[in-house]
């Protein structure tokens, strides 16, 4: 069942996977791993939901020229199949924004931290 990520919420416990939410500094740093996001205010109002990974996912890491299939990303990271139905992603529709703990998206990319915004971190992750 997907779990909306609101503002308003301070921890997410998924199957194998605990994720502690708390307002982001305005200004304040970036995350400089995958293991913590930045959500703006238009990246909230877009109503993001933690979920399992589905067919169809598509994702484009940071950094890379297109979107490519989620079954692609988790196997060029070396995700072995039978774990993959144990991952558990922040998306908008088919649209993944993150994979905690493994790999976030250009949809997230900020230059710096606006007001409103939620930092979300991995506390706890089977994979």
């Amino acid at each position: 069942t997907p779990v909306a990520v609101a503002p308003g919420r301070a921890r997410y416990v998924l199957p194998g996977l605990t994720l502690a939410a708390q307002p982001a500094q305005a200004g304040g740093s970036l995350p400089e791993s995958p293991s913590c996001v930045v959500l703006s205010p238009e990246v909230l109002a877009r109503g993001p939901v933690l979920r399992a990974a589905r067919p169809g996912d598509r994702i484009r890491p940071f950094g890379a020229p297109g979107a490519k299939p989620l079954r692609r990303c988790l196997s060029d990271r070396k995700i072995d199949p039978f774990l993959r139905p144990l991952c558990f992603v922040l998306a908008v529709g088919s649209e993944v924004l993150w994979i905690p703990g493994l790999v976030s998206a250009e949809g997230l990319r900020l230059a710096y931290v606006p007001e409103g915004s939620l930092r979300l971190c991995v506390v706890q992750s089977v994979l």
